[in-house]
């Protein structure tokens, strides 16, 4: 006998085809472009403190993609198996966003990271983290 798994009247989940995939899109390129336009600032406001491997415009573009492709499937999953997706997805970015700040602490320095380029990188990874969840967490 098969298992029917119900959600609460008015809940549509998981998501119809594409909603999650136009939402992924937006969320890549509002994390793309703002954490571009807030990098380019920090490199225009503090030149010294953006000299580093991490801060370089093709590692933040491999991070944002990563971070971007992942958070979707995650949303997927979440999607998939609970009713309030967008909640434990919030929950569970906010997690990886506090645990995001170990690697600056402990592995930035020793890529020659100076104490002002950490905070700058700590401030695209909120940056990074508000404009990837915003779009997929999104609930009309």
């Amino acid at each position: 006998m098969a298992t029917e798994i119900r959600t609460p009247t008015g809940v549509d989940h998981p998501l119809p085809n594409g909603v999650l995939s136009r939402r992924g899109l937006v969320a890549f390129v509002a994390a793309m472009l703002s954490v571009l336009v807030a990098r380019a600032l920090m490199g225009q406001l503090a030149p010294a403190a953006v000299a580093g491997d991490p801060l370089a415009y093709p590692s933040i573009f491999l991070v944002v993609t990563g971070a971007t492709v992942v958070a979707t499937l995650v949303y997927a999953a979440i999607d998939r198996y609970t009713d309030e997706p967008a909640r434990y997805f919030v929950g569970v970015g906010l997690l990886v966003l506090a645990l995001s700040f170990a690697p600056i602490v402990l592995t930035a320095p020793a890529l020659g990271v100076t104490s002002d380029g950490q905070l700058l990188l700590a401030i695209l990874h909120i940056i990074a983290a508000v404009a990837i969840m915003g779009p997929l967490a999104y609930e009309p």
